[in-house]
């Protein structure tokens, strides 16, 4: 029987945040045939933050890695942006949550292919060990804000796929 491991790793502005448990039961079960089955050009990463602050929106990316007996590989994949989107703020019965800018993205021509080939390194025996991050590139002012900027990253696997939280307002500052 082949054993999985599937490890994600976030790692964004050199901090860890918690990633919500119903992210974890979405990839508990995740497994080589459903990762050579996903269509590069299907996959979005979305990135909420605060409206007040401006992303660098050419900087954001995938960082994907496989780990198995015949291979080690880690690759950048660069995005595109698709939409952008405000999102009014939101009065909570706890806290308050800020209006917010949603920016989607899709990976660039030369990404897909990138993906393709990581998807045929996948080794059909033995323990493959995938590794996946989002990297945004937040300005320095938003961290050093006196008002609470919040982070969220969700991503999509497949055009009928609902989008899974990996990050879910994470303060920045």
């Amino acid at each position: 029987m082949r054993n999985l491991f599937l490890i994600i790793f976030i790692s964004l502005l050199s901090g860890c945040s918690s990633i919500p448990f119903s992210s974890w039961s979405q990839f508990s079960s995740f497994d080589g045939q459903q990762f050579r089955r996903i269509k590069p050009g299907d996959i979005r990463v979305k990135v909420e933050i605060n409206q007040n602050v401006e992303m660098n929106i050419n900087k954001t990316r995938l960082d994907l890695g496989l780990v198995n007996a015949s291979s080690n590989r880690q690759v950048q994949l660069y995005s595109k942006l698709v939409e952008q989107q405000l999102i009014d703020a939101q009065k909570g019965f706890f806290s308050d949550t800020p209006a917010m800018r949603s920016t989607t993205y899709r990976l660039a021509e030369e990404s897909v292919e990138q993906f393709r080939q990581l998807q045929s390194a996948w080794a059909l025996k033995g323990d493959n060990q995938l590794t996946f991050s989002v990297a945004a590139s937040i300005p320095d002012a938003a961290k050093e804000s006196s008002e609470s900027v919040y982070l969220t990253t969700s991503i999509k696997l497949s055009k009928n796929a609902d989008y899974i939280t990996l990050i879910e307002r994470y303060s920045v500052n």
